[in-house]
Formats: structure tokens, sequence, C-alpha cells
């Protein structure tokens, strides 16, 4: 593998060490991780993107992750030779579609399943699609490889193009990378329960419209206000809120997060995920101390001696903005062997071990290592 990775962007740059990539006879394949905060018109990019000949992959996140840092701005790219066979696929309109279509879709993917152990998932965060699509893709192969993936865009909730391949960019997508390699997947939040349970009495696919009958977002200040240092006043509820997310109880395993993505008409609370009607539902909390933790506990769980040398990490973008000057300090420790460390920061993560079932989070850490 060979890594590069650039914090200030211009496509001279771009061009030139993409050109690398390009003449080492050892890549086969080309991941490119990037961000809307680059001073470059995403379109622009992808005039140098196409131009490779070799097959290109990837996103733009809100961060990506490289070594023991986080960055807002840059690329990276990553070049994988010959050990990992990688092969990309790209979904569109995810939205326009419904279950039985995105089935036919998937099963027209024509994996050769006898080689493929991992796949790897990159959707448009805000498509109106995730559920159906991440449901049909379980219905199709269910737990036949380990799925580890995540959310690309910007954090400004607005649906655009962020994944791409060698044929195009595009936005309420979703680009399936298969890899022959078998994986070790950990995931961890680090939230734990306040309060509750509660259940959701009334919803509508991700929009919350009551808890315990009364108007879902009264309800849920009230129980933040009885735990909160502080009143909760004004419009900063959501820098307070990113605290406080919702926790889906699990028979066997950690609450699934869900995370308030914006307040509708003063009383329903719109999420990045599914709310079904009759969900126990805990509020829950943590700090970066329990980030951190949770981190490592991911990290140890994907472990396995036979590993490659590095660790794939896909992370909650807002996990990392609460843990601020101190997410360097988490890199550092969830690192083992001294290996290298990359991926990106996302807006909702996609992963299954263990032979559990695939799931869509929030707020997750999930750590991949491949076994070579």
């Amino acid at each position: 593998m060979r890594y590069i990775f650039n914090e200030k962007v211009d496509l001279e740059c771009l061009s030139h060490d993409l050109k690398q990539m390009e003449e080492d006879n050892q890549i086969k394949t080309i991941c490119i991780y990037t961000t809307y905060n680059n001073p470059v018109n995403p379109e622009y990019f992808f005039e140098v993107f196409s131009k490779c000949e070799k097959q290109i992959f990837g996103a733009f996140f809100p961060g990506i992750i490289y070594k023991s840092s986080v960055f807002m701005t840059g690329y990276l790219l990553v070049g994988f030779d010959s050990h990992y066979n990688i092969n990309s696929h790209v979904i569109q309109e995810l939205s326009d579609k419904n279950i039985n279509e995105l089935e036919k879709d998937i099963k027209n993917l024509n994996f050769n399943q006898a080689e493929v152990k991992t796949v790897l998932i990159t959707l448009d965060a805000f498509s109106k699609g995730i559920k159906n699509f991440i449901n049909a893709f379980f219905n199709i192969y269910s737990l036949n490889y380990n799925y580890v993936g995540g959310g690309a865009g910007a954090v400004d909730f607005i649906s655009r193009p962020c994944v791409f391949d060698n044929n195009g960019i595009y936005k309420d997508s979703a680009l399936i990378v298969t890899i022959n390699l078998a994986s070790v997947v950990g995931t961890n939040h680090g939230f734990n329960p306040i309060d509750g349970p509660f259940l959701v009495t009334k919803s509508s696919e991700n929009i919350i419209e009551e808890i315990e009958y009364e108007p879902a977002f009264d309800f849920y200040k009230k129980i933040i206000a009885k735990h909160h240092p502080h009143p909760i006043e004004g419009n900063d509820f959501f820098e307070i809120f990113k605290n406080y997310p919702l926790g889906i109880p699990k028979l066997q395993s950690e609450a699934i997060i869900r995370e308030a993505a914006k307040i509708i008409n003063k009383t329903a609370i719109e999420c990045f995920s599914s709310f079904p009607e009759h969900t126990s539902i805990f509020v829950m909390n943590g700090n970066n101390e329990s980030f951190i933790k949770g981190s490592m506990l991911a990290s140890l769980e994907a472990d396995n001696e036979e590993v490659d040398s590095f660790a794939f990490v896909l992370d909650c973008f807002s996990r990392a903005n609460i843990l601020g000057d101190e997410y360097s300090k988490m890199l550092n420790l969830i690192r083992l062997r001294d290996e290298m460390i990359f991926g990106a920061l996302n807006i909702g993560e996609i992963a299954s071990k263990q032979k559990n079932y695939l799931e869509y989070l929030n707020k997750a850490c999930v750590i991949t290592r491949f076994i070579l």
C-alpha cells in the first residue's frame, strides 16, 4: 500500500500526486478521500480524477483521518496493490426507488460471492433512501460478508454529489466497494443511558412526533433539562443535544444511537435514521473519557494478530467535534503495533460484525483491519 496526503489543496498538486500513484506499477486501485471544505469546486476535482487510467473510488467527507490527526481540508490517496482485489459499483437515485427496485439493482451487481469477503458501503448521508437500501442489501446478501461504511457529504444537511468513481460523481447514491480479503470489525460509541426507557408513541420514518404521548421535542428537552447543568435557552439546543442522543436498546450489545438532525415546527424531532413507532428509547450521555474508552474497545474488538499493518477508521464527525483537541489522543490510543491509521469522519456509520444484523449507526467509531 502507498499513502499520499496533502492538507493544502490545489489542482496542480492533486494532479501531480495522482500521477505518482498511476506511475507506480504495484498500485492497482486508488482510494481518494477528500472534503467539501477545500477551496476547490468538487467538479474541478473530478476533472482530475476522471483522467486517471487506474480504477479509482472515493467520497467527500466532513473530515479525513490520517496517522494521528483529523483534517477538515485536504485529500488522501491510498494505493492498493494486487493483494486487494477491489471492485467498485454505484447505485443511483436511492430516494426514488422502493425496496424491490433496490433489491433488483443490488442483484445486478453480480458479486463473485466466493471471492468477496468484505464490502465497503459509502452513501449520500442525506439521501431519503438509506433505510430501504440497507434493508435491501441485507435481504440479498444477508451476512455473507463483513460490512463497513458510512455517510458522505457536508454537514449542512443538503444532499449533493459526494461519492465518485472513474465514471462520475453522484448524489443520492451508494458506492459499493467489494474486497477479496476477510476483515475484523469493531464498533463502539461510548455513550451510556442516563434516563428512560421511554416509548416512542408516534413517528414517521425518521421523524419522532411523540414520546410518551407528548410532543417529542418538549419531552426530550424536559428530560435533558434534568441532567444538563445549565438552563436550555435560545437556539443553542443542538450544541447541548449532541451530547444527549437517543439510544435504542439491543440484546447482548450496546444501544444503537440515533441523533437529532433538526426540529420540525418546534414539536417533532428529525433524526439521521428511521425510528419505528413503539420503540423503547433511552436518553444517553457521554464525555471525552467515555468516547476514548469506547474507541479503544472498538480497536481491541477489531484486533487479530494476522491483520495487515493499518487500521481503517470510520468515525462520527460529531464525536470528533465533542472530543476536540483530544481526538488526536484517541487516535494514538487505538493504534496497535505502530500501525498506520487512515479513514474519514462520517455522517452515520455502517457495520456488521460477528454475524450480527447489518446496522446503520450514529455517533459510532467503526474500526476495520484486513487479514492478508
